[in-house]
């Protein structure tokens, strides 16, 4: 009998989002928006559950979420990403969907439209291979989404940029398309380069 559920993930995406005039994650992107696109790549890719953490009043409070992904509300995004984070993994245990450690969890960044289901795939699959952690790489660079065991789940608070763990596996992503580097760029970077649709 397993004591694992499937892949789940937390959509950060409590911040104020508003440095480019108006709510970011709610631009267009092609046929839908930002936040959306992210998460078709999330769902597309093999992830059962989805929960986006959003903030209580912010730009995300009337949205509606598409099938397989739930909000959660963070009462103290202030606190940073990891609250929202934890508040996420809290609405995952409670649950009906996701009884147990998901395996893996996935933390992903809310505005990477640029990212792909078959890289999502792809990673899942290094994941089941190497286990414990997994994060993808696009030349030197790391990114989104972090692959994480259900062992090292309570152990987020130590996973901090500059630190090495042990079980963290780094990989590149797949395929030779430029834009496979969606997982280490952020919107941000992206309409610096001019390539965003906003």
């Amino acid at each position: 009998m397993s004591h694992l559920a499937p892949p789940a993930a937390v959509v950060p995406a409590a911040g104020a989002s508003t440095r480019m005039g108006k709510p970011k994650l709610l631009l267009p992107w092609g046929e839908t928006t930002v936040l959306e696109s992210t998460l078709a790549a999330l769902r597309g890719g093999g992830v059962e559950a989805v929960v986006v953490v959003i903030a209580p009043d912010g730009p995300l409070s009337s949205w509606t979420p598409p099938p397989g992904v739930c909000c959660a509300v963070n009462p103290t995004p202030a606190q940073g990403m990891l609250s929202s984070v934890f508040v996420g993994l809290e609405t995952l245990a409670a649950s009906a969907r996701v009884t147990l450690a998901p395996d893996p969890l996935l933390v992903c960044p809310a505005d990477l439209p640029a990212l792909r289901a078959d890289t999502v795939a792809a990673l899942l699959g290094a994941y089941h291979r190497e286990g414990g952690i997994v994060v993808p790489r696009h030349g030197r660079r790391r990114g989104h989404p972090l692959l994480i065991a259900p062992s090292w789940q309570a152990r987020i608070p130590e996973l901090t940029p500059r630190r090495e763990h042990r079980g963290v596996h780094v990989v590149e992503t797949v395929g030779e398309r430029d834009d496979d580097r969606a997982g280490v760029r952020d919107l941000r970077d992206r309409v610096v380069a001019g390539e965003a649709q906003v």
